[in-house]
Order: structure tokens, then C-alpha cells, then sequence
């Protein structure tokens, strides 16, 4: 599908219109490219759990679920809840401004 106007928050900047399309419809992408990635490091929990810096987690939440659930997982390893930052999704590098007002609002 093209991306119009409605896209709203999510609309890609101009130039990366075709990325967004790809995101949307390309199952293959995801397994092809995110699973591997997601999948090859073995996260030692412990450490993260024994961790003494803070570590916060968030994801968007027009995010896939696999993404929701690996933030809260990670978060729970840490003892906190994982944040849910409404009117975004994966593609959250589209719009960078959203994430600096989240952590501005000491929401992180």
C-alpha cells in the first residue's frame, strides 16, 4: 500500500517512503533480517539483573509484539516495568523528537 498523508506521526520522512512499505508488507524482511539479529546474542540475565547503572526499557506501541515482549522481558530481568510509548512503532528512528520529548518528560 503507498503511504498517504494519513499516516500521520508514522509517515516517513520524504525520501523513505519505500521503507515504509516494505516495513508494512514484507514478511520476509523481518525473518530474513530482525530474527537473526534478534537472536544471536544469548543475554546474560544475571548481569543484567545485577547491573548498578538504571536501565530503563520501552517500546512503541504500534510495535510488533515480538518487540513488546523482549522489552518486557528485559524489564522484568531488571525488576521494573518496560514503557510503553503510545503513537509509535517500530519504526520509531522516523521521528526521533518523540523519543528526546519522552525522556525530556522524565518519562524514561
Amino acid at each position: 500500500p503507498a503511504v498517504t498523508d494519513d499516516a500521520g506521526f508514522l509517515a516517513p520522512p520524504k525520501g523513505k517512503e519505500w521503507y515504509a512499505g516494505r516495513e508494512r508488507s514484507n514478511a520476509e524482511a523481518f525473518v530474513r533480517d530482525d530474527l537473526p539479529i534478534l537472536s544471536r546474542e544469548v543475554l546474560d540475565v544475571e548481569r543484567l539483573a545485577a547491573a548498578s547503572v538504571d536501565i530503563g526499557f520501552a517500546y512503541g506501541a504500534e510495535s510488533a509484539p515480538l518487540f513488546r515482549d523482549i522489552a518486557a522481558h528485559l524489564a522484568a530481568v531488571k525488576g521494573i516495568a518496560a514503557a510503553r510509548i503510545d503513537g509509535v512503532g517500530h519504526a520509531i528512528y522516523f521521528h526521533p523528537a518523540s523519543v528526546a520529548s519522552y525522556i525530556q518528560a522524565g518519562q524514561a
